[in-house]
């Protein structure tokens, strides 16, 4: 089946129906496992700021991943009818996007822990061997700024990696979604996207090279991106949801345009800022003690 000469949702090699099982598992098994981090934190007293931060991020990202699941499981169990195809790759895209995002703040609260535990080991004190610990204390903090150099280049990279993922489903979605051949300017506008996302990603990077750590706002903003983004998606996934298939047979523009606006730009400040609030490599040994 096509319309105007191009392939339509319907006829199309891939489809989120046969993955949707599969991103659901992916997502609850993340969830289960920042379930168990989150009560280890918890099950002992928090004697840094910085564990505290960790345990924000960690709450984000399980009730990020937790309702993505549901969304995957609830878009596994759609029907398969032509009619209802674009419906399916509504759903899956926001979807997807929201399962970026959580694995992103997983790693930031990873990269906090790490903080923190720099901070609570303290420098062996002066004693008759203070000269060998003084060497294993300058090779330890060069270990851990090579540390930090590499959560630091992780973190922009995932971020520059699931934008280029979102945005290239996202084409897709437009191709069927608008009926539309001008394939030229769909992609021009997802190289638009990336240029953007670059420029934010390196105004972040020279950011963070004046300053020695993100304040707390920061982090308090990449919480509460992160679960305002999972939040919304959830919602507008449901109305998507909603038993109304007949209108997805011909849904209007604006409608997928304002789907694939959404999944490319709801996200975009969870992801910027959750790069960002990652400690940087002199922020892991700023607090040593010597």
């Amino acid at each position: 089946m096509r319309i105007d000469n191009v392939m339509t949702c319907a006829t199309a090699d891939w489809s989120f129906l046969a993955t949707a099982p599969s991103l659901s598992q992916l997502a609850g098994v993340l969830a289960g496992f920042l379930f168990t981090a989150v009560v280890l934190l918890l099950s002992r007293p928090l004697v840094a700021a910085r564990q505290a931060q960790a345990l924000g991020l960690f709450l984000a990202a399980f009730v990020t991943l937790a309702m993505d699941s549901y969304l995957f499981a609830s878009l596994s169990g759609d029907s398969e009818a032509a009619d209802l195809c674009l419906r399916s790759r509504s759903s899956g895209l926001i979807a997807s996007g929201i399962l970026g995002v959580g694995g992103m703040a997983i790693m930031a609260g990873i990269c906090w822990l790490l903080a923190a535990s720099v901070t609570l080991d303290s420098a062996p004190r002066r004693t008759q061997f203070w000269r060998q610990a003084e060497v294993e204390q300058r090779d330890l903090d060069d270990e851990v700024r090579r540390l930090g150099i590499f959560a630091e280049v992780m973190m922009y990279a995932t971020a520059a990696a699931i934008a280029s993922f979102v945005v290239l489903t996202g084409v897709d979605y437009a191709y069927y979604g608008l009926h539309t051949s001008k394939v030229a300017l769909l992609y021009g506008g997802a190289a638009a996207y990336l240029v953007l996302l670059a420029g934010l990603l390196y105004g972040s990077w020279a950011v963070k090279r004046k300053r020695t750590a993100p304040g707390r706002a920061t982090v308090t903003a990449a919480i509460m991106s992160t679960v305002g983004y999972s939040v919304v998606g959830a919602v507008v996934t449901t109305v998507i949801m909603a038993p109304f298939g007949g209108y997805w047979a011909e849904p209007s523009r604006w409608v997928v345009l304002a789907i694939t606006g959404f999944a490319l730009l709801g996200g975009l400040p969870a992801m910027i800022t959750l790069a960002h609030v990652v400690p940087s490599r002199r922020t892991l040994t700023k607090h040593r003690t010597p």
